[in-house]
């Protein structure tokens, strides 16, 4: 099927991009390292902390999003029209509440 290759890249892409994005952070902080001021030491800190705590948290995230845009995938591919009648229903609803003053 080409929309689960499609989703296998997208995945892919992802990972990818949070890896390249956490290797950028790291090596931001290995360039500020001998950096002494009272300021950068504490945005370094606290930075490294929450790294470590993104790294944590987004390894189970990213397969629980992945496994529901998989789901949401083949239920799109199975059932199309009821599919087309929840998006038009959601898009109704949201045009109501946004348009009300």
């Amino acid at each position: 099927m080409p929309h689960m290759e499609e989703t296998a890249k997208a995945k892919e892409r992802i990972r990818d991009d949070f890896k390249l994005l956490v290797e950028d952070a790291q090596a931001l902080l290995k360039a500020t390292s001998d950096d002494a001021d009272k300021a950068t030491k504490e945005a370094r800190d606290k930075l490294a902390k929450r790294l470590g705590e993104y790294r944590e948290r987004y390894s189970g995230v990213e397969d629980a999003i992945l496994g529901r845009a998989e789901q949401v995938d083949h239920f799109v591919h199975s059932k199309p029209y009821q599919a087309m009648g929840a998006a038009l229903g959601a898009g109704l609803l949201l045009g109501w509440i946004f348009s009300r003053k």
